[in-house]
């Protein structure tokens, strides 16, 4: 996204999956719980010391389990699928299995991440765009609202097409409707997009 907004003669068309109409929380609360109300302070000090605090503190955030995780498990393949409604899958399975290792440079990455305003970024794409974004319609009400807000508020552009999917974070896993969607975008011809 940033990449396509910087260097668009570089681009010839961007796809985001539920990803650049939300502008992250100064609080992320809902993904780290109370802990969401330091991640400001830590990313101030990130931005300042860099990796002399990465190697600090990455301990906190880096468990051994995220350095273990090469294989999964039934259970987590039904409590993954169940908390985000999706239908389990070998392609799920596989993906959960294949996780990236979470790295003190991964760390940093998510506190640059974290410091962005999507929006806005989304905005300064001048190449064509898909955003396929989730709802959270039946799913998580105030979500749902926030998402809504967000989405009215973008400025619409010739080249950034929205794409709705009713569903949770992982749109790409909820409904077919989704690939049909990205393929056409694309440009395969009708008759692919139907075989897939």
């Amino acid at each position: 996204m940033c990449f396509a907004s910087v260097y668009p003669e570089y681009v010839n068309r961007i796809v985001l999956l539920d990803q650049g109409h939300l502008k992250l929380p100064r609080f992320p609360i809902s993904e780290f719980g109370l802990f969401g109300y330091v991640i400001p302070v830590i990313s101030l000090m990130e931005r300042l010391l860099g990796d002399k605090l990465i190697k600090r503190i990455k301990m906190f955030f880096i468990s051994d389990d995220d350095n273990n995780s090469s294989n999964t498990n039934e259970k987590q393949l039904r409590d993954f699928c169940e908390k985000f409604k999706l239908e389990e899958s070998d392609y799920i399975n596989k993906a959960l299995m294949e996780e990236v290792p979470f790295t003190g440079e991964g760390l940093r990455f998510m506190f640059g991440y974290y410091r962005l305003n999507l929006p806005k970024i989304l905005q300064k794409i001048s190449r064509p765009c898909l955003l396929i974004y989730a709802s959270f319609k039946d799913i998580d009400e105030e979500r749902a609202r926030i998402t809504d807000n967000a989405v009215n508020k973008l400025n619409p552009t010739s080249n950034l097409k929205l794409f709705k999917i009713d569903s949770h974070h992982y749109v790409h896993w909820a409904d077919e409707k989704c690939l049909v969607e990205i393929k056409e975008f694309l440009g395969y011809p009708q008759n692919e997009i139907l075989e897939g």
